[in-house]
């Protein structure tokens, strides 16, 4: 015991029963009283005191009163003023304590307080009836709760969730025996509402702040909640979501959220949250535009976050897809997405590719595989000549007919220690029989022809796509593009003619190699010679080439090997048959100053091609 004792006045009057009659009145300053162990301790209180063996009342007038209770609060409760009155009566059974007239001033609010105290003479717990009103209130406001009560990974949680904010409009009602409490059996009411404002929650690690919190606050018993709310979570504005703990003692946070957003916040918080790290390297590459219905359903244990359960609904209407870097994409998709967790799943959805209706699925890998974690399957059927439109293809005059395809999104699961990332992957097969195509051999097609065309396109780094084609024909290409102002453009690549498909080749540009039993130069002079927004024939460097039946300007020649090498004066060209044996330099844009030259060992022109010949003209050709 601590503390000044002024003007004290004791009259004691000793009588037959047990307890004896007394007068008692005093002033008191920084009085203080420590418990012995851990039962706590109270310093700091000063004011007056008047009473007697019926009952008495107390005057306090206290600056910096402290009380400390270690097994209900985790912090010493600190007041910077404390001004009330209160009296007691002492009944047969009980000592009853009231007061309506008491004023806490701490370094974290300003609370009214009104209060009954009853205290069993003998056996059984006090029984409290207490209101507060808190006006004004800092985040720190919680620390004055009991929360000893609560396990102390809880209690932690609270310390790091809490970072910022104000509390208003307060008001806390205790009703019940204090050995019940928190009365999660109905044994007592327990209940704080409050306003929070300018909040910011860090609710668990890695994820993303909740921002410019404003909410209606319910502490009910054990369990805290709020329905009334405003905030912001990775630039999402969000509104009366439903939030519950529902006790507090567990910590498991329960969120119910609808909200509408755009495509891009939608990508933004999927980007934000640790839960989606396995789709991070595709949604990176996705851009588009429209809005979505959303909703979460969240919940995460603050005592265990890696148990956490999230449950997502999102569904669209008319919202436009695609990857980065892609001049096309998926518009007016409709239908729903769902995801569980790390696992995304979709069926039944619509779109529109190219002007031609598509239907889409989406489902998780079926175990934890080493390279990929979700594959989206895509179904359609698209007149041939827009892909080469659309590709800025030369040719596409000579295409027609629909192409049935079947195309595969591959989404790789994030670089770990041992490995590296796979890259995103799509794969496509088409089915060309019903398409015509009048382009020169050996990609002449009748329509009706079976023919399949398998392609690999791989996303390695950003503005580059490694691409496999192979054609149920034998001819296979390997290409590496790049993107060029919002133009691919082949960096380098090799096709090959024949089973054997190619690697890329160690050097930019284009190699053509194989076999190839028909090929008429005329043919593929007038298709190059046609205006085309493309620069992909500009790729080409070298080709090496043998060839069944070879038409040069209406001749014809068999069994020909042609090596060719492309530089910045034309094409060097090298030829070997039976009929034909020598050199020729083919300028790029021939001129007076840069003619076509022809250097033959041998020429026999034995033999003129019978098919109806193209619309080059040689004498345009010469200078």
């Amino acid at each position: 015991v601590r503390g000044d004792l002024r003007d004290l006045e004791l009259a004691v009057e000793l009588t037959d029963d047990s307890e004896p009659d007394y007068e008692l009145s005093l002033e008191f300053e920084q009085l203080g009283i420590g418990l012995p162990g851990t039962a706590g301790s109270t310093f700091g209180w000063s004011g007056t005191l008047a009473g007697d063996r019926n009952g008495g009342r107390l005057q306090l007038s206290s600056d910096g009163a402290e009380l400390t209770l270690p097994d209900v609060f985790i912090d010493t409760l600190a007041a910077r003023r404390v001004d009330g009155f209160l009296i007691w009566r002492v009944t047969g059974n009980a000592i009853r304590v009231l007061s309506d007239q008491f004023r806490i001033v701490s370094a974290d609010f300003d609370a009214s307080t009104r209060f009954e105290l009853s205290v069993p003479r003998e056996k059984g717990s006090p029984f409290l009836d207490l209101q507060m009103e808190v006006d004004e209130a800092t985040a720190g406001v919680w620390r004055y709760l009991p929360l000893r009560k609560l396990p102390q990974g809880v209690t932690d949680w609270l310390e790091n969730a809490i970072v910022a904010g104000r509390l208003a409009n307060g008001e806390l009602e205790f009703r019940g025996p204090l050995a019940d409490f928190p009365y999660d059996q109905g044994e007592g009411r327990f209940r704080i509402d409050f306003d929070v404002v300018d909040g910011v929650l860090e609710y668990a690690p890695d994820w993303p702040r909740l921002e410019n919190v404003n909410a209606h606050m319910v502490f009910d018993g054990v369990e805290i909640s709020t329905r009334r709310n405003s905030g912001r979570i990775a630039g999402l504005a969000l509104a009366d979501q439903e939030v519950v703990i529902p006790d507090m003692r567990k910590g498991v946070i329960n969120v119910l959220a609808r909200q509408t957003l755009t495509l891009d916040q939608m990508l933004t918080l999927l980007s934000a949250v640790p839960v989606t790290e396995p789709l991070k390297p595709a949604l990176a590459r996705i851009r588009g535009a429209g809005n979505l219905e959303g909703r979460l359903d969240l919940s995460i244990p603050a005592l265990d976050l890696a148990n956490y359960r999230m449950n997502i609904d999102l569904e669209t209407r008319d919202t436009d897809v695609a990857l980065d870097g892609m001049t096309f994409g998926l518009e007016g998709v409709q239908g729903r997405f769902r995801v569980n967790n790390t696992r995304v799943s979709a069926d039944g959805v619509t779109a529109s590719l190219l002007g031609e209706p598509v239907g889409i699925r989406i489902r998780p890998s079926a175990s934890d595989g080493p390279l990929y974690s979700h594959y989206a399957l895509v179904e359609g059927a698209t007149p041939i000549r827009k892909w080469f439109d659309e590709l800025n293809l030369t040719g596409a005059e000579s295409m027609s007919g629909m192409a049935n395809w079947t195309a595969m999104a591959m989404v790789p699961v994030p670089p770990a220690e041992e490995r590296a990332a796979a890259p995103l992957r799509l794969m496509v097969r088409a089915d060309l029989e019903p398409v015509f195509s009048g382009l020169p051999a050996p990609l002449a097609k009748a329509a009706g022809d079976p023919e399949l065309l398998d392609i690999d396109l791989q996303f390695p780094a950003d503005g580059v796509i490694k691409t496999r084609i192979a054609m149920q024909r034998d001819l296979h290409a390997v290409l590496r593009l790049e993107s060029d102002a919002g133009e691919w453009l082949i960096e380098r690549g090799a096709v090959h003619a024949g089973r054997i498909p190619q690697d890329l080749p160690a050097q930019p540009g284009v190699e053509i190699s194989g076999r190839v039993e028909q090929l008429r130069f005329d043919d593929w002079l007038d298709l190059q010679s046609e205006e085309s927004e493309a620069r992909w024939d500009q790729a080409y460097r070298a080709a090496v080439l043998d060839i069944g039946r070879l038409s040069i300007l209406g001749q014809l020649f068999r069994d020909v090997e042609v090596q060719a090498q492309r530089s910045d004066a034309g094409w060097a060209i090298e030829l070997q048959s039976e009929g034909a044996s020598g050199t020729a330099m083919l300028p790029l844009e021939p001129t007076a100053d840069s003619p076509l030259r022809i250097d033959l060992a041998r020429l026999a022109l034995n033999e003129s091609d019978d098919q109806p010949a193209g619309e080059s003209d040689p004498r345009g050709t010469l200078p």
